[in-house]
């Protein structure tokens, strides 16, 4: 996994996931391999060396935390069984353990000194910005590590990283290369193009039931019923149980005092308006120069006493706050780009900003109100505690009825007794699709993954679905079916209809094409009573083609017409549409943003083609080491 990190080390969000393990300590190697395992326990093993159960559910437990800190409420049970996090946890301790043999095989020896360096200057070992022993030892205790457990780990890492970085010299990068690079990630194209629509040659198009049905016959598939189950569903909501929860004084007071230096304490916050010119990244310097002065000018009419919020309605380039007048509500430090931020919190209530540039282009900030850090008095939280506390409460007695219901169906019980005794409510949708919602609970993969794999009249343990627990039972199987053609005649006529016209378009598309060859293509449009249009400039990277829609080959031949060769080889059908192209501009960057660009894209391209290149030695490595996995014992490891 450090390896899968490093590969990545230049996405943001991997650069957020890779300093939360450090925080949290997700030492992958920490008793990942030993000399000796349990045969029960062993996942895998690296050259004969095991690698057990724990050290994978360590590492699957700890990267899962990196991702749900890093994503915050994104991070959801769906993601993480998406992103097969534990066949990435096994396959970053088995990189490690490749990587951990190869450094001793070439006698990288980590000396004390080089090892007490870096753990002294990790800052998390230090209080105040300096090392600090007792919280150092709290820290590993509270990953349940030994110091000597840790520190063997370390003296592995600090060996491969001494390897990656030997690898890593090897590596060279010119400022042709990066020059080479820029233009290929920022050289824009712009198209002009004659469309001819699909829908125009609709009418046109002849249709007999025989051609329709053997259209049908040809394309059943596309009219396939999916199979269904229809379901029953028992749902605990958190306030049906929260109705008699009573909250004392006590437990009130143990929160506030828990929670005081965190939640209940009011962060220091301002309150802005804000008047946006937006600048593109890209944007070359006159266009700069153009919006600073726009908002240059605006500022000297709040300074001649030009009301703000009039003027942010009426020049403001943020559709969010632009006709609220600019207003952009409270915001403690951080949640702003550093340069707002700098600029708003430097502001005392009514001042107004000089002109401030942000990577959105150009701000003119006002503040109209600040909030000082202070703790709120318990009476001013009151009801907000009452209520987390009641939530607390219920969704606890929640979770206990829906595991006594549970036992109680085992033992015979229906949901409609169960229901009618809590005097909750059983839901009977109609049959549902595999990837359909649930009609008052919207989608949940973990509840759709469990009744799938119920057999009929089994019941679901409970489920959470969206902070509600759920008891779901599979009442019946429907399989898959195809209406007959009768029943799907409307929609059989109008897709052959669509096939069929664009085709005529493509036909017709390809007239204009073969006139463009001789005569260019802005006459082969009139002679074909045809106008021509322009796609704006658009970059090489993804399938979207402004104005036409997304089409790989298309972006491809684009950026592969020159000026001598302007005109498409071929004909494009992008959607039901077909399409003639035509090279009308190439916009690459000036000579002056290459030279300022240089530098960070040689830094960059060389920290990817070193990962790129310990990618490829890792992988050389992982080829010749005998690596055993016991893929049943891996699926059946509890997650925890």
């Amino acid at each position: 996994m450090l390896h899968f990190l490093r590969r990545h080390s230049q996405s943001r969000v991997i650069q957020v996931i890779f300093s939360l393990i450090i925080a949290v300590f997700v030492l992958w190697g920490v008793g990942a391999v030993v000399n000796e395992g349990s045969p029960l326990t062993t996942i895998a093993s690296v050259d004969g060396k095991p690698i057990e159960q724990l050290s994978v559910q360590r590492a699957e437990m700890n990267l899962a935390q990196a991702y749900r800190e890093a994503y915050k409420g994104q991070f959801t049970p769906e993601m993480r069984k998406a992103m097969n996090l534990r066949q990435r946890a096994l396959d970053g301790l088995i990189d490690r353990a490749v990587l951990v043999n190869q450094a001793q095989k070439l006698g990288y020896v980590i000396d004390d000194q080089e090892l007490r360096d870096s753990i002294v200057d990790s800052p998390a070992f230090q209080v105040g910005g300096r090392f600090n022993k007792e919280h150092y030892l709290r820290v590993l205790r509270s990953a349940g590590l030994t110091p000597g457990d840790f520190e063997s780990a370390k003296r592995e890492d600090l060996a491969v990283d001494r390897l990656q970085s030997v690898i890593g010299d090897n590596v060279t990068v010119s400022d042709d290369d990066a020059r080479d690079d820029i233009l290929l990630r920022e050289e824009k194209r712009s198209l002009t193009f004659v469309k001819i629509p699909a829908a125009e040659l609709s009418a046109q198009v002849q249709v007999t039931d025989a051609d329709l049905e053997k259209f049908y016959e040809d394309n059943k598939a596309r009219y396939a019923e999916p199979e269904k189950v229809k379901v029953e569903l028992l749902s605990y909501p958190v306030d049906k149980f929260g109705e008699n929860v009573a909250i004392t004084e006590e437990q009130i007071t143990a929160d506030y005092e828990e929670n005081l230096s965190t939640k209940y304490t009011q962060q220091h916050e301002v309150h802005a308006r804000h008047i946006l010119l937006r600048v593109p990244r890209d944007a070359d310097d006159a266009a700069k120069t153009t919006a600073r002065s726009k908002a240059e000018d605006i500022k000297k009419k709040i300074d001649a006493g030009g009301d703000f919020a009039a003027l942010a309605k009426e020049f403001s380039e943020d559709p969010g706050s632009r006709d609220n007048g600019g207003d952009v509500g409270f915001f403690p430090r951080g949640r702003m780009v550093a340069e707002f931020d700098e600029a708003a919190f430097s502001l005392k209530p009514g001042e107004v900003s000089d002109v401030v540039e942000t990577p959105f282009g150009f701000h003119v900030i006002k503040v109209e109100e600040v909030r000082e850090e202070r703790q709120k008095p318990l009476e001013e939280v009151r009801a907000e505690i009452v209520a987390t506390l009641k939530k607390a409460s219920a969704s606890e007695k929640a979770k206990e009825a829906a595991g006594q219901d549970e036992q109680a169906i085992a033992g015979g019980a229906t949901l409609d007794q169960i229901a009618e005794k809590r005097g909750l409510t059983v839901e009977k949708p109609e049959p549902l699709a595999r990837n359909a919602a649930f009609p008052s609970l919207g989608r949940s993969l973990p509840l759709t993954n469990a009744l799938w794999d119920a057999k009929p009249d089994g019941i679901t343990a409970p489920v959470d679905v969206n902070g509600t627990l759920v008891i779901g039972k599979l009442v019946e199987r429907i399989a898959s079916t195809t209406p007959p053609f009768a029943e799907v005649k409307d929609r059989v006529d109008a897709a052959y209809r669509l096939q069929k016209a664009t085709e005529l378009a493509k036909t017709e598309a390809e007239k204009v094409l073969a006139a463009a060859k001789t005569d260019g293509l802005e006459k082969a449009a009139t002679a074909s009573s045809r106008k021509t249009e322009v796609a704006a400039p658009f970059a090489r990277s993804g399938p979207f083609i402004p104005g036409m829609g997304s089409n790989q080959e298309l972006k491809e031949a684009t950026f592969a017409l020159t000026q001598d060769k302007k005109l498409g080889e071929k004909v494009y059908v992008v959607g039901p549409d077909a399409y003639v192209v035509e090279l009308r501009e190439v916009t690459l960057p000036s000579d002056e943003d290459l030279k300022k660009k240089i530098a960070e894209t040689r830094k960059n391209l060389l920290e990817k083609r070193r990962n790129d290149a310990f990618a490829r030695y890792v992988a050389e490595l992982k080829k010749k080491a005998h690596i055993e996995v016991n893929a049943d014992r891996l699926e059946a490891i509890p997650t925890i």
